[in-house]
């Protein structure tokens, strides 16, 4: 009797489930999963969770060596807004139906952790004249990098 084995990688799950309204937010949220509070989500989403992943308030952090190679795909189609601090604002979808995608890289001793939340449109606090300024700032203060797209 031959034994088939077949193997089911877990649901991703959120690192966190709230509302991202600043930069600081994202800093907290990243800062929790260093110090074990959160966990860092161990892969990128796989095909079929991509329509998962796009929810309200859902937001993942990973860490570039234990995600390896590879680029976040939800597979949405994004519009840049603009930066808020260093996050990277995108829009996906019409006005009130719509979804936006903030992203960003912080590097930690030498590591960098991707940042990505997702907001329904409706559920956004942000004041849109903070859209389009950027400042640079790792999370000790020094400069540091953050990608267009949030994702390596």
């Amino acid at each position: 009797m031959a034994l088939h084995i077949q193997l089911i990688a877990p649901t991703l799950q959120p690192t966190y489930v709230g509302l991202i309204n600043t930069e600081r937010d994202a800093l907290l949220i990243v800062e929790a999963c260093l110090s074990g509070k959160l966990n860092h989500i161990p892969r990128f989403p796989l095909h079929n969770e991509r329509e998962e992943i796009v929810g309200s308030g859902n937001v993942y952090v990973y860490a570039d060596v234990s995600t390896g190679e590879g680029v976040w795909d939800d597979g949405k189609e994004w519009v840049e807004c603009g930066p808020l601090g260093t996050m990277i604002v995108q829009r996906c979808g019409s006005s009130g139906d719509g979804f936006f995608r903030v992203s960003s890289s912080y590097t930690v001793q030498g590591v960098a952790h991707g940042f990505v939340s997702y907001h329904q449109a409706k559920d956004v606090r942000w004041d849109s004249s903070h859209i389009g300024h950027s400042t640079r700032r790792s999370m000790t203060g020094q400069e540091g990098r953050s990608d267009n797209n949030g994702a390596k």
